[in-house]
């Protein structure tokens, strides 16, 4: 079947980070949080915030991985503080949330050097989708990102999780976005850096699907569907070879 529309993950896939990069926004969200609560009469120990914030990020990592739904910066919030019995105002929680939702486009996730070029390419063949889980950074955050980088204006649809209620591998992610872009999943492939999240539940969904990892998965490759690259600036190069195939 011939391919109609691309979509594509974000974090790792069109963009890298580092572990100094987030040890700084981790480092700047404890230290915004502990600010602000100690202006709201909450002096709170370092120690005691750390450990709420560890335990609220292991109960957010669970819902990811176990129910396929990734809480926000708010739900988050809410969990740290639950840990350590404060009770913010509605006003309150939005606004410290919003601040801290915000530390994720001041230290930004990087795009790989070969990701606007590819993009670029892409997007005068095929319509192209971001599908991205969120946590912290935003959905709204990461739309400022792409467009810091000249990117957003290459896609037709952007499904961020936190907006939706659905992280991957759930279908509900990939279907919401394939309605919007007009095409079955059949004519659409899928490409992303996670095994499972993105290449399982792509196939799962009905798509084809291009894991960039630096080998291919042994239980994934034996189906037709699952194709294997090492990086983004080698996809035009296959999606043109499937587009031939597909019109013998």
């Amino acid at each position: 079947m011939a391919i109609r529309a691309i979509t594509l993950d974000l974090w790792d896939t069109l963009y890298h980070d580092c572990p100094v990069r987030d040890g700084i926004r981790r480092r700047r969200r404890e230290e915004l949080i502990h600010q602000r609560l100690y202006e709201l009469g909450y002096a709170v120990e370092r120690a005691r915030l750390n450990a709420a914030i560890r335990r609220a990020a292991d109960t957010s990592r669970k819902q990811w991985d176990e129910e396929y739904y990734t809480p926000g910066a708010q739900e988050r919030l809410l969990f740290t503080l639950a840990h350590m019995q404060i009770a913010l105002s509605p006003n309150e929680l939005i606004r410290l949330s919003e601040e801290v939702a915000e530390i994720g486009c001041s230290y930004p996730p990087l795009p790989f050097e070969e990701t606007k070029k590819t993009i670029a390419e892409l997007a005068c063949v095929f319509p192209l989708a971001i599908i991205s889980d969120t946590g912290q950074t935003s959905g709204d955050a990461l739309r400022r990102v792409l467009q810091r980088d000249g990117l957003l204006d290459y896609f037709k649809v952007l499904t961020f999780s936190d907006e939706t209620g659905a992280s991957k591998p759930h279908a509900r992610a990939f279907v919401l976005t394939l309605e919007k872009l007009g095409v079955s999943p059949g004519e659409a492939v899928h490409i992303g850096d996670h095994e499972t999240k993105d290449c399982l539940g792509a196939l799962n969904a009905g798509m084809r699907t291009i894991h960039l990892a630096p080998r291919p998965s042994p239980s994934l490759e034996p189906n037709s569907g699952y194709y294997h690259l090492e990086g983004i600036g080698q996809v035009p190069g296959l999606l043109s070879s499937l587009s031939v195939e597909a019109g013998r």
